[in-house]
């Protein structure tokens, strides 16, 4: 529905686990391009991919003449090639399938109406804003099994449309996840339990150097298993991976390659080697590659035993991985490794990390709320004498949280409703999702409770001008840059005799101290805050 029926072109990211249907969503956004009169651009990040997106393409639009499929990537002859570009700028070719070469200057369409990136978290910032600039009033679909912190916290914060794909194939079973220390014992258990169903396995190191020691110890351990190698630079890697499908070996020996573009229904074993090199997503993906079929599938994380417990090694994600081990649970993953790297820079080439030292809901809710006042216009409509702030700080010693099992045992669910308040701007959409999480997961307990209160307060004090609520011994201090006439006017209003008196302006460091209001229970002093500051939030909206 974003395509044609929206006055601004599509973008939407797509997020659904390995096997759910990310490419068949595209396929069905390829067609309806194309009978638009456009051309289609479908962009991946490796070779094989590419190779698999340009034969189901061909295919699928095989009974369509009308609709010609072309392809770019290093394995193409350069006389292909130099055809391939002269007929996409001349329109011949509708459809152009291709890897990073896609990106080069000499890529001309003469209409393009489409552009899907898939697995877009394998790309750099600058690589998808050099697209960005070339095609700026085109259709943009990406998908992504495990988006990267970056695009993951645009699309939460409502900056780019989001689709999830949570229902799994029929007949799909997770793949059971063991953490075992390197060994030659776990190994043999889960080669021999693979060959006793004549299954084939996938073998993945993190560098290639790595590849003659473990094609070694693999023969030595099996004299007749048929081992077939297969990296990024071998010039035969097509060949390879093919006698790999035809079922002329048992286990490919290969780099982290296969983490896209391989879906082989034989393979149900996955042994992962040193697996605290490689990222929490990147093992998600690799993990995909297995149980495409009705059997059983098992992956094997295996560590140094040496290094066990060790944080910097990265022995703590494939802990994670282990317990987030249910069907669709690559979006939760995604939301896990945000927390963890941080949700880099949204205006800048960072894709990670901790801007500034903000944590993840911090960098959420500012980011929520300067998206909400450029596209409403709050700061226009505000009264000149109130000050303008960008975020609120609460801080007051509350238990104000979503518990996981709140929100039925699914960090993803969690973080989805963490996402729903921050994105409210005014107290009538805080008020709404409230009422539609306690539709879906029921009566909150306290601490739930106490966040949406926290919500509210957050809300008012943004808009009356209020940077930070805290704490100062047996005070409440509000950082408030109003003049003594403004506060003394807006205090006139309260009914309550006694709480006018509380209140005290300190001109100099630009505070409204509330005295003794520190004294009473925390959630005594978020109730009255509440109940006072919604006086002066009424009267700053009529002005």
């Amino acid at each position: 529905s974003d395509m044609g029926q929206s006055k601004s072109p599509m973008d939407r990211l797509v997020c659904g686990d390995v096997g759910f249907g990310k490419t068949e969503v595209a396929m069905r956004a390829v067609f309806r391009a194309l009978c638009s009169g456009k051309q289609v651009g479908i962009l991946a990040p490796t070779t094989i991919l590419a190779h698999q997106h340009f034969a189901t393409v061909s295919v699928r639009l095989s009974e369509f003449p009308q609709f010609k499929v072309g392809r770019l990537s290093r394995f193409v002859r350069t006389a292909e090639q130099e055809e391939t570009l002269a007929a996409l700028e001349s329109g011949d070719i509708q459809v152009l399938v291709g890897t990073h070469s896609m990106l080069g200057s000499r890529v001309v369409f003469k209409d393009l109406g489409l552009l899907v990136i898939d697995e877009e978290h394998r790309f750099g910032v600058n690589q998808k804003e050099k697209l960005r600039m070339q095609h700026t009033c085109v259709d943009a679909l990406m998908l992504s099994a495990t988006p990267i912190p970056r695009t993951l916290h645009i699309s939460l914060s409502g900056m780019r449309d989001v689709s999830v794909i949570r229902t799994p194939p029929k007949a799909r079973k997770p793949v059971v996840t063991q953490v075992v220390p390197s060994g030659k014992g776990p190994l043999r258990e889960a080669i021999e339990r693979e060959l006793d169903r004549d299954g084939q396995l996938f073998y993945v190191v993190p560098r290639i150097s790595m590849m003659e020691a473990a094609y070694q110890m693999l023969i030595g351990m099996f004299p007749k298993l048929r081992v077939v190698m297969a990296h990024a630079e071998m010039r035969d890697l097509e060949e390879r991976v093919s006698q790999f499908a035809n079922r002329e070996a048992d286990v490919l020996l290969c780099t982290s390659i296969v983490e896209n573009g391989i879906d082989l229904p034989f393979v149900n074993t996955m042994v992962i080697e040193s697996a605290t090199l490689f990222g929490l997503s990147q093992l998600h993906q690799l993990r995909g590659r297995v149980g495409r079929g009705v059997d059983q599938a098992y992956a094997y994380l295996m560590y140094d035993e040496q290094l066990h417990g060790t944080k910097a090694t990265g022995f703590h994600k494939i802990g994670i991985l282990e317990e987030l081990n249910d069907l669709g649970s690559g979006f939760a993953i995604a939301n896990k490794d945000m927390e963890i790297r941080g949700v880099g820079n949204v205006l800048g080439v960072e894709q990670s990390g901790r801007l500034g030292g903000l944590s993840v809901q911090e960098s959420a809710d500012i980011l929520c709320e300067e998206l909400e006042l450029a596209r409403l216009g709050v700061t226009d409509d505000l009264p000149p004498a109130l000050p303008v702030v960008s975020t609120s700080q609460i801080l007051l010693p509350l238990q104000a949280m979503i518990p996981v099992n709140y929100a039925g045992g699914s960090i993803q669910r969690k973080m989805m409703v963490y996402a729903a308040f921050a994105s409210a701007s005014t107290l009538k959409e805080v008020a709404r999702a409230r009422k539609l999480t306690e539709n879906r997961f029921g009566p909150m307990p306290s601490e739930v409770h106490q966040y949406v209160k926290m919500m509210e307060l957050k809300v008012m004090c943004k808009l009356l001008g209020i940077n930070r609520v805290y704490l100062e011994r047996e005070h409440v201090v509000l950082e408030w840059s109003v003049d003594e006439s403004q506060m003394r006017a807006f205090v006139a209003l309260l009914d309550e005799r006694d709480a006018s008196r509380r209140f005290l302006h300190i001109s100099s460091d630009e505070r409204v101290q509330i005295r003794g209001l520190a004294l009473s229970k925390p959630d005594v002093v978020l109730a009255k805050l509440c109940k006072w500051l919604h006086v002066f939030y009424l009267a700053a909206l009529e002005l």
